[in-house]
């Protein structure tokens, strides 16, 4: 989309373009995601939680909390939250999101049908913003 501003010509990102600008890995994890939602909806939650991972430990780098890579990442998410270092509504939707993010990292676990992993994939929210 194209907006006009005073003079200039500005172009409005889409949500994949505003993401990679922040962060390109998290940028082609999410596009990745997104995707392939229709078809693949238990590799859009994997995907997600990859890109969980990835903040989880870039927001441990940028505060300086020690990073164990052998740590799970609900041990990642507690320390953040133990650390006072994002809100507590924030630390409840990672821990929402890696939860069900979980049953298709872990499906051998878990006995849903496609409909349900497709459902899943659909309110983590990777779906709901402009296709």
């Amino acid at each position: 989309m194209i907006l006009k501003q005073g003079s200039k010509v500005k172009k409005t990102l889409t949500d994949i373009e505003f993401i990679a600008e922040y962060d390109s890995k998290v940028g082609e994890l999410y596009s990745n995601a997104k995707c392939i939602y229709t078809d693949a909806p238990i590799q859009t939650l994997v995907e997600i939680r990859n890109i969980l991972e990835y903040l989880s430990e870039q927001i441990m780098q940028d505060y300086s909390l020690e990073v164990i890579q052998s740590s799970s990442l609900n041990s990642k998410i507690n320390t953040i939250k133990k650390n006072h270092v994002v809100a507590p509504y924030i630390i409840e939707k990672l821990h929402k999101l890696r939860a069900d993010c979980n049953k298709a990292a872990h499906k051998h676990e878990y006995n849903l049908s496609y409909d349900e992993y497709s459902e899943l994939a659909l309110c983590s929210g990777i779906v709901n913003l402009a296709t």
